[in-house]
């Protein structure tokens, strides 16, 4: 393995084959296990509770309500149909943010896995993102009627939705890859990265559109990447139309490259991480 490592940083694209040769192809080996780990994190979150898997589709229901309620009768914002609005983008951003925040965690807490069974350590943050991305997609069906009551014409896009969803999970994989890998180093990493998700929400379009941010503070709204899925999300769900080619063409290229670079990071620090736990 050290011989590889050493004859493709001499090769053109090396570092790339490391990461297939490393890395995407043990996990597609050892893709069992990542099935596994899945569902064992579905399993944990809803197994011992009374109703199940069925809080899966309660509690967007739930949420759904109780946004409807505060901004119908407590605040009073000059967007029609604001409840929809919000929930367009916002299930989006809570994939992403429960995905992150758990995965930084999830190689440590998932330690005597580690140490007894010889699985690709990537597996373990894909897993919880994929996990989460099974809560993200029942949402997204549990709310689409209230899209369609609204406006029929949904149907029409949704076609759209997988893809955008595809884009966004590389990008939540890239970022957790990171994430997991760093926090086994430096266990801080966790600790900053939830003070920065705070700021990183409010610089996302989720209670207001990109046009209503000042010209001079847009462009960071622009650079943010989660500002590329959410509005394709609210595109497609609120706005009912097709997302801008260009933005689409972005957020593919920003999940692809950000899988790439956290594939190599990932791949640099993998060696050493058992040794730390």
């Amino acid at each position: 393995m050290a011989g590889s490592f050493a004859k493709a940083q001499d090769e053109p694209y090396g570092n790339l084959k490391v990461i297939e040769s490393f890395m995407l192809k043990k996990i597609f080996e050892y893709r069992s296990a990542l099935i596994n780990l899945t569902k064992r994190n579905i399993k944990t979150r809803y197994g011992n509770t009374i109703f199940g898997y069925m809080w899966a589709i309660l509690t967007p229901i739930a949420f759904a309500v109780i946004l409807d309620f505060i901004f119908t009768n407590v605040i009073k914002v000059g967007i029609k149909d604001f409840t929809l609005f919000v929930l367009s983008g916002l299930f989006a951003w809570n994939f992403f943010s429960n995905s992150v925040t758990e995965s930084s965690y999830a190689i440590i807490n998932s330690a005597d896995i580690v140490r007894k069974f010889p699985i690709p350590l990537a597996s373990i943050p894909i897993s919880v993102v994929l996990s989460n991305l099974f809560i993200f997609i029942t949402s997204l069906l549990v709310i689409l009627p209230f899209f369609i009551i609204k406006n029929c014409s949904v149907i029409n896009y949704v076609a759209i939705l997988p893809f955008a969803t595809i884009f966004l999970a590389a990008f939540t994989i890239g970022i957790s890859l990171v994430l997991s890998s760093t926090n086994v180093y430096f266990r801080d990493v966790h600790h900053f990265f939830s003070t920065a998700l705070t700021f990183w929400f409010w610089i996302t379009p989720v209670f207001y559109s990109t046009e209503m941010v000042p010209e001079k503070f847009r462009g960071i709204c622009l650079a943010n990447p989660m500002t590329l899925y959410t509005n394709i999300y609210r595109a497609v769900l609120f706005d009912v139309r097709l997302p801008r080619f260009s933005e689409f063409i972005l957020a593919f290229t920003v999940s692809i490259v950000t899988l790439i670079i956290s594939g190599y990071i990932f791949t640099i620090l993998e060696p050493n991480l058992s040794k730390r736990l």
